[in-house]
This record gives C-alpha cells, structure tokens and sequence, in this order.
C-alpha cells in the first residue's frame, strides 16, 4: 500500500487548507528529501519545519525535551493562526 500510494501526487488538492510539515533532518524510515519534495508540490499557505539532529520519533525521547518543547511551540503557533 505504501508503494501504491505517493502523497506527493495529491498534495497540491490540499490547498488552501493548511499544511504543517514537521521533520527530523536525520530520519532514517522518511529521509528528509521526502519532505521537501512535498513542500514543494504543495500550496499555501505551508510550512516546512526541519529539526536537525533528529531521527524519525526522537522528539519524543526524554533526552530531547527541549526539542519537543520547540516543535510543540511551533505547531500551537501553526494551529492558532490556521485553526
């Protein structure tokens, strides 16, 4: 399923609804070219948020709470000017 379906042909009907991408530079299942390549297929308004140093769910291990707090920071901004 996974192969058969490729977000980046249907991102672009998202538009004008928001989108948000938030991402780990060093993700290793979703390498971060995928991302961009998204982002700049999809409409505005978007946002690419790239977090460096950062695999796939290492925002949410104990050791990077400031990161997580960022990320949270960043998508309660995004929810408040778009929700």
């Amino acid at each position: 399923l996974a192969v058969a379906f490729r977000a980046e042909d249907f991102v672009e009907r998202i538009a004008p609804r928001p989108l948000l991408l938030i991402h780990g530079i060093d993700d290793t299942m979703v390498r971060f070219v995928e991302a961009e390549s998204l982002f700049a297929r999809a409409g505005e308004p978007k946002k690419l948020f790239p977090i460096p140093d950062i695999n796939h769910a290492d925002v949410y291990e104990a050791r990077n709470a400031d990161v997580f707090r960022t990320v949270a920071a960043e998508t309660i901004a995004w929810f408040n000017a778009y929700l």
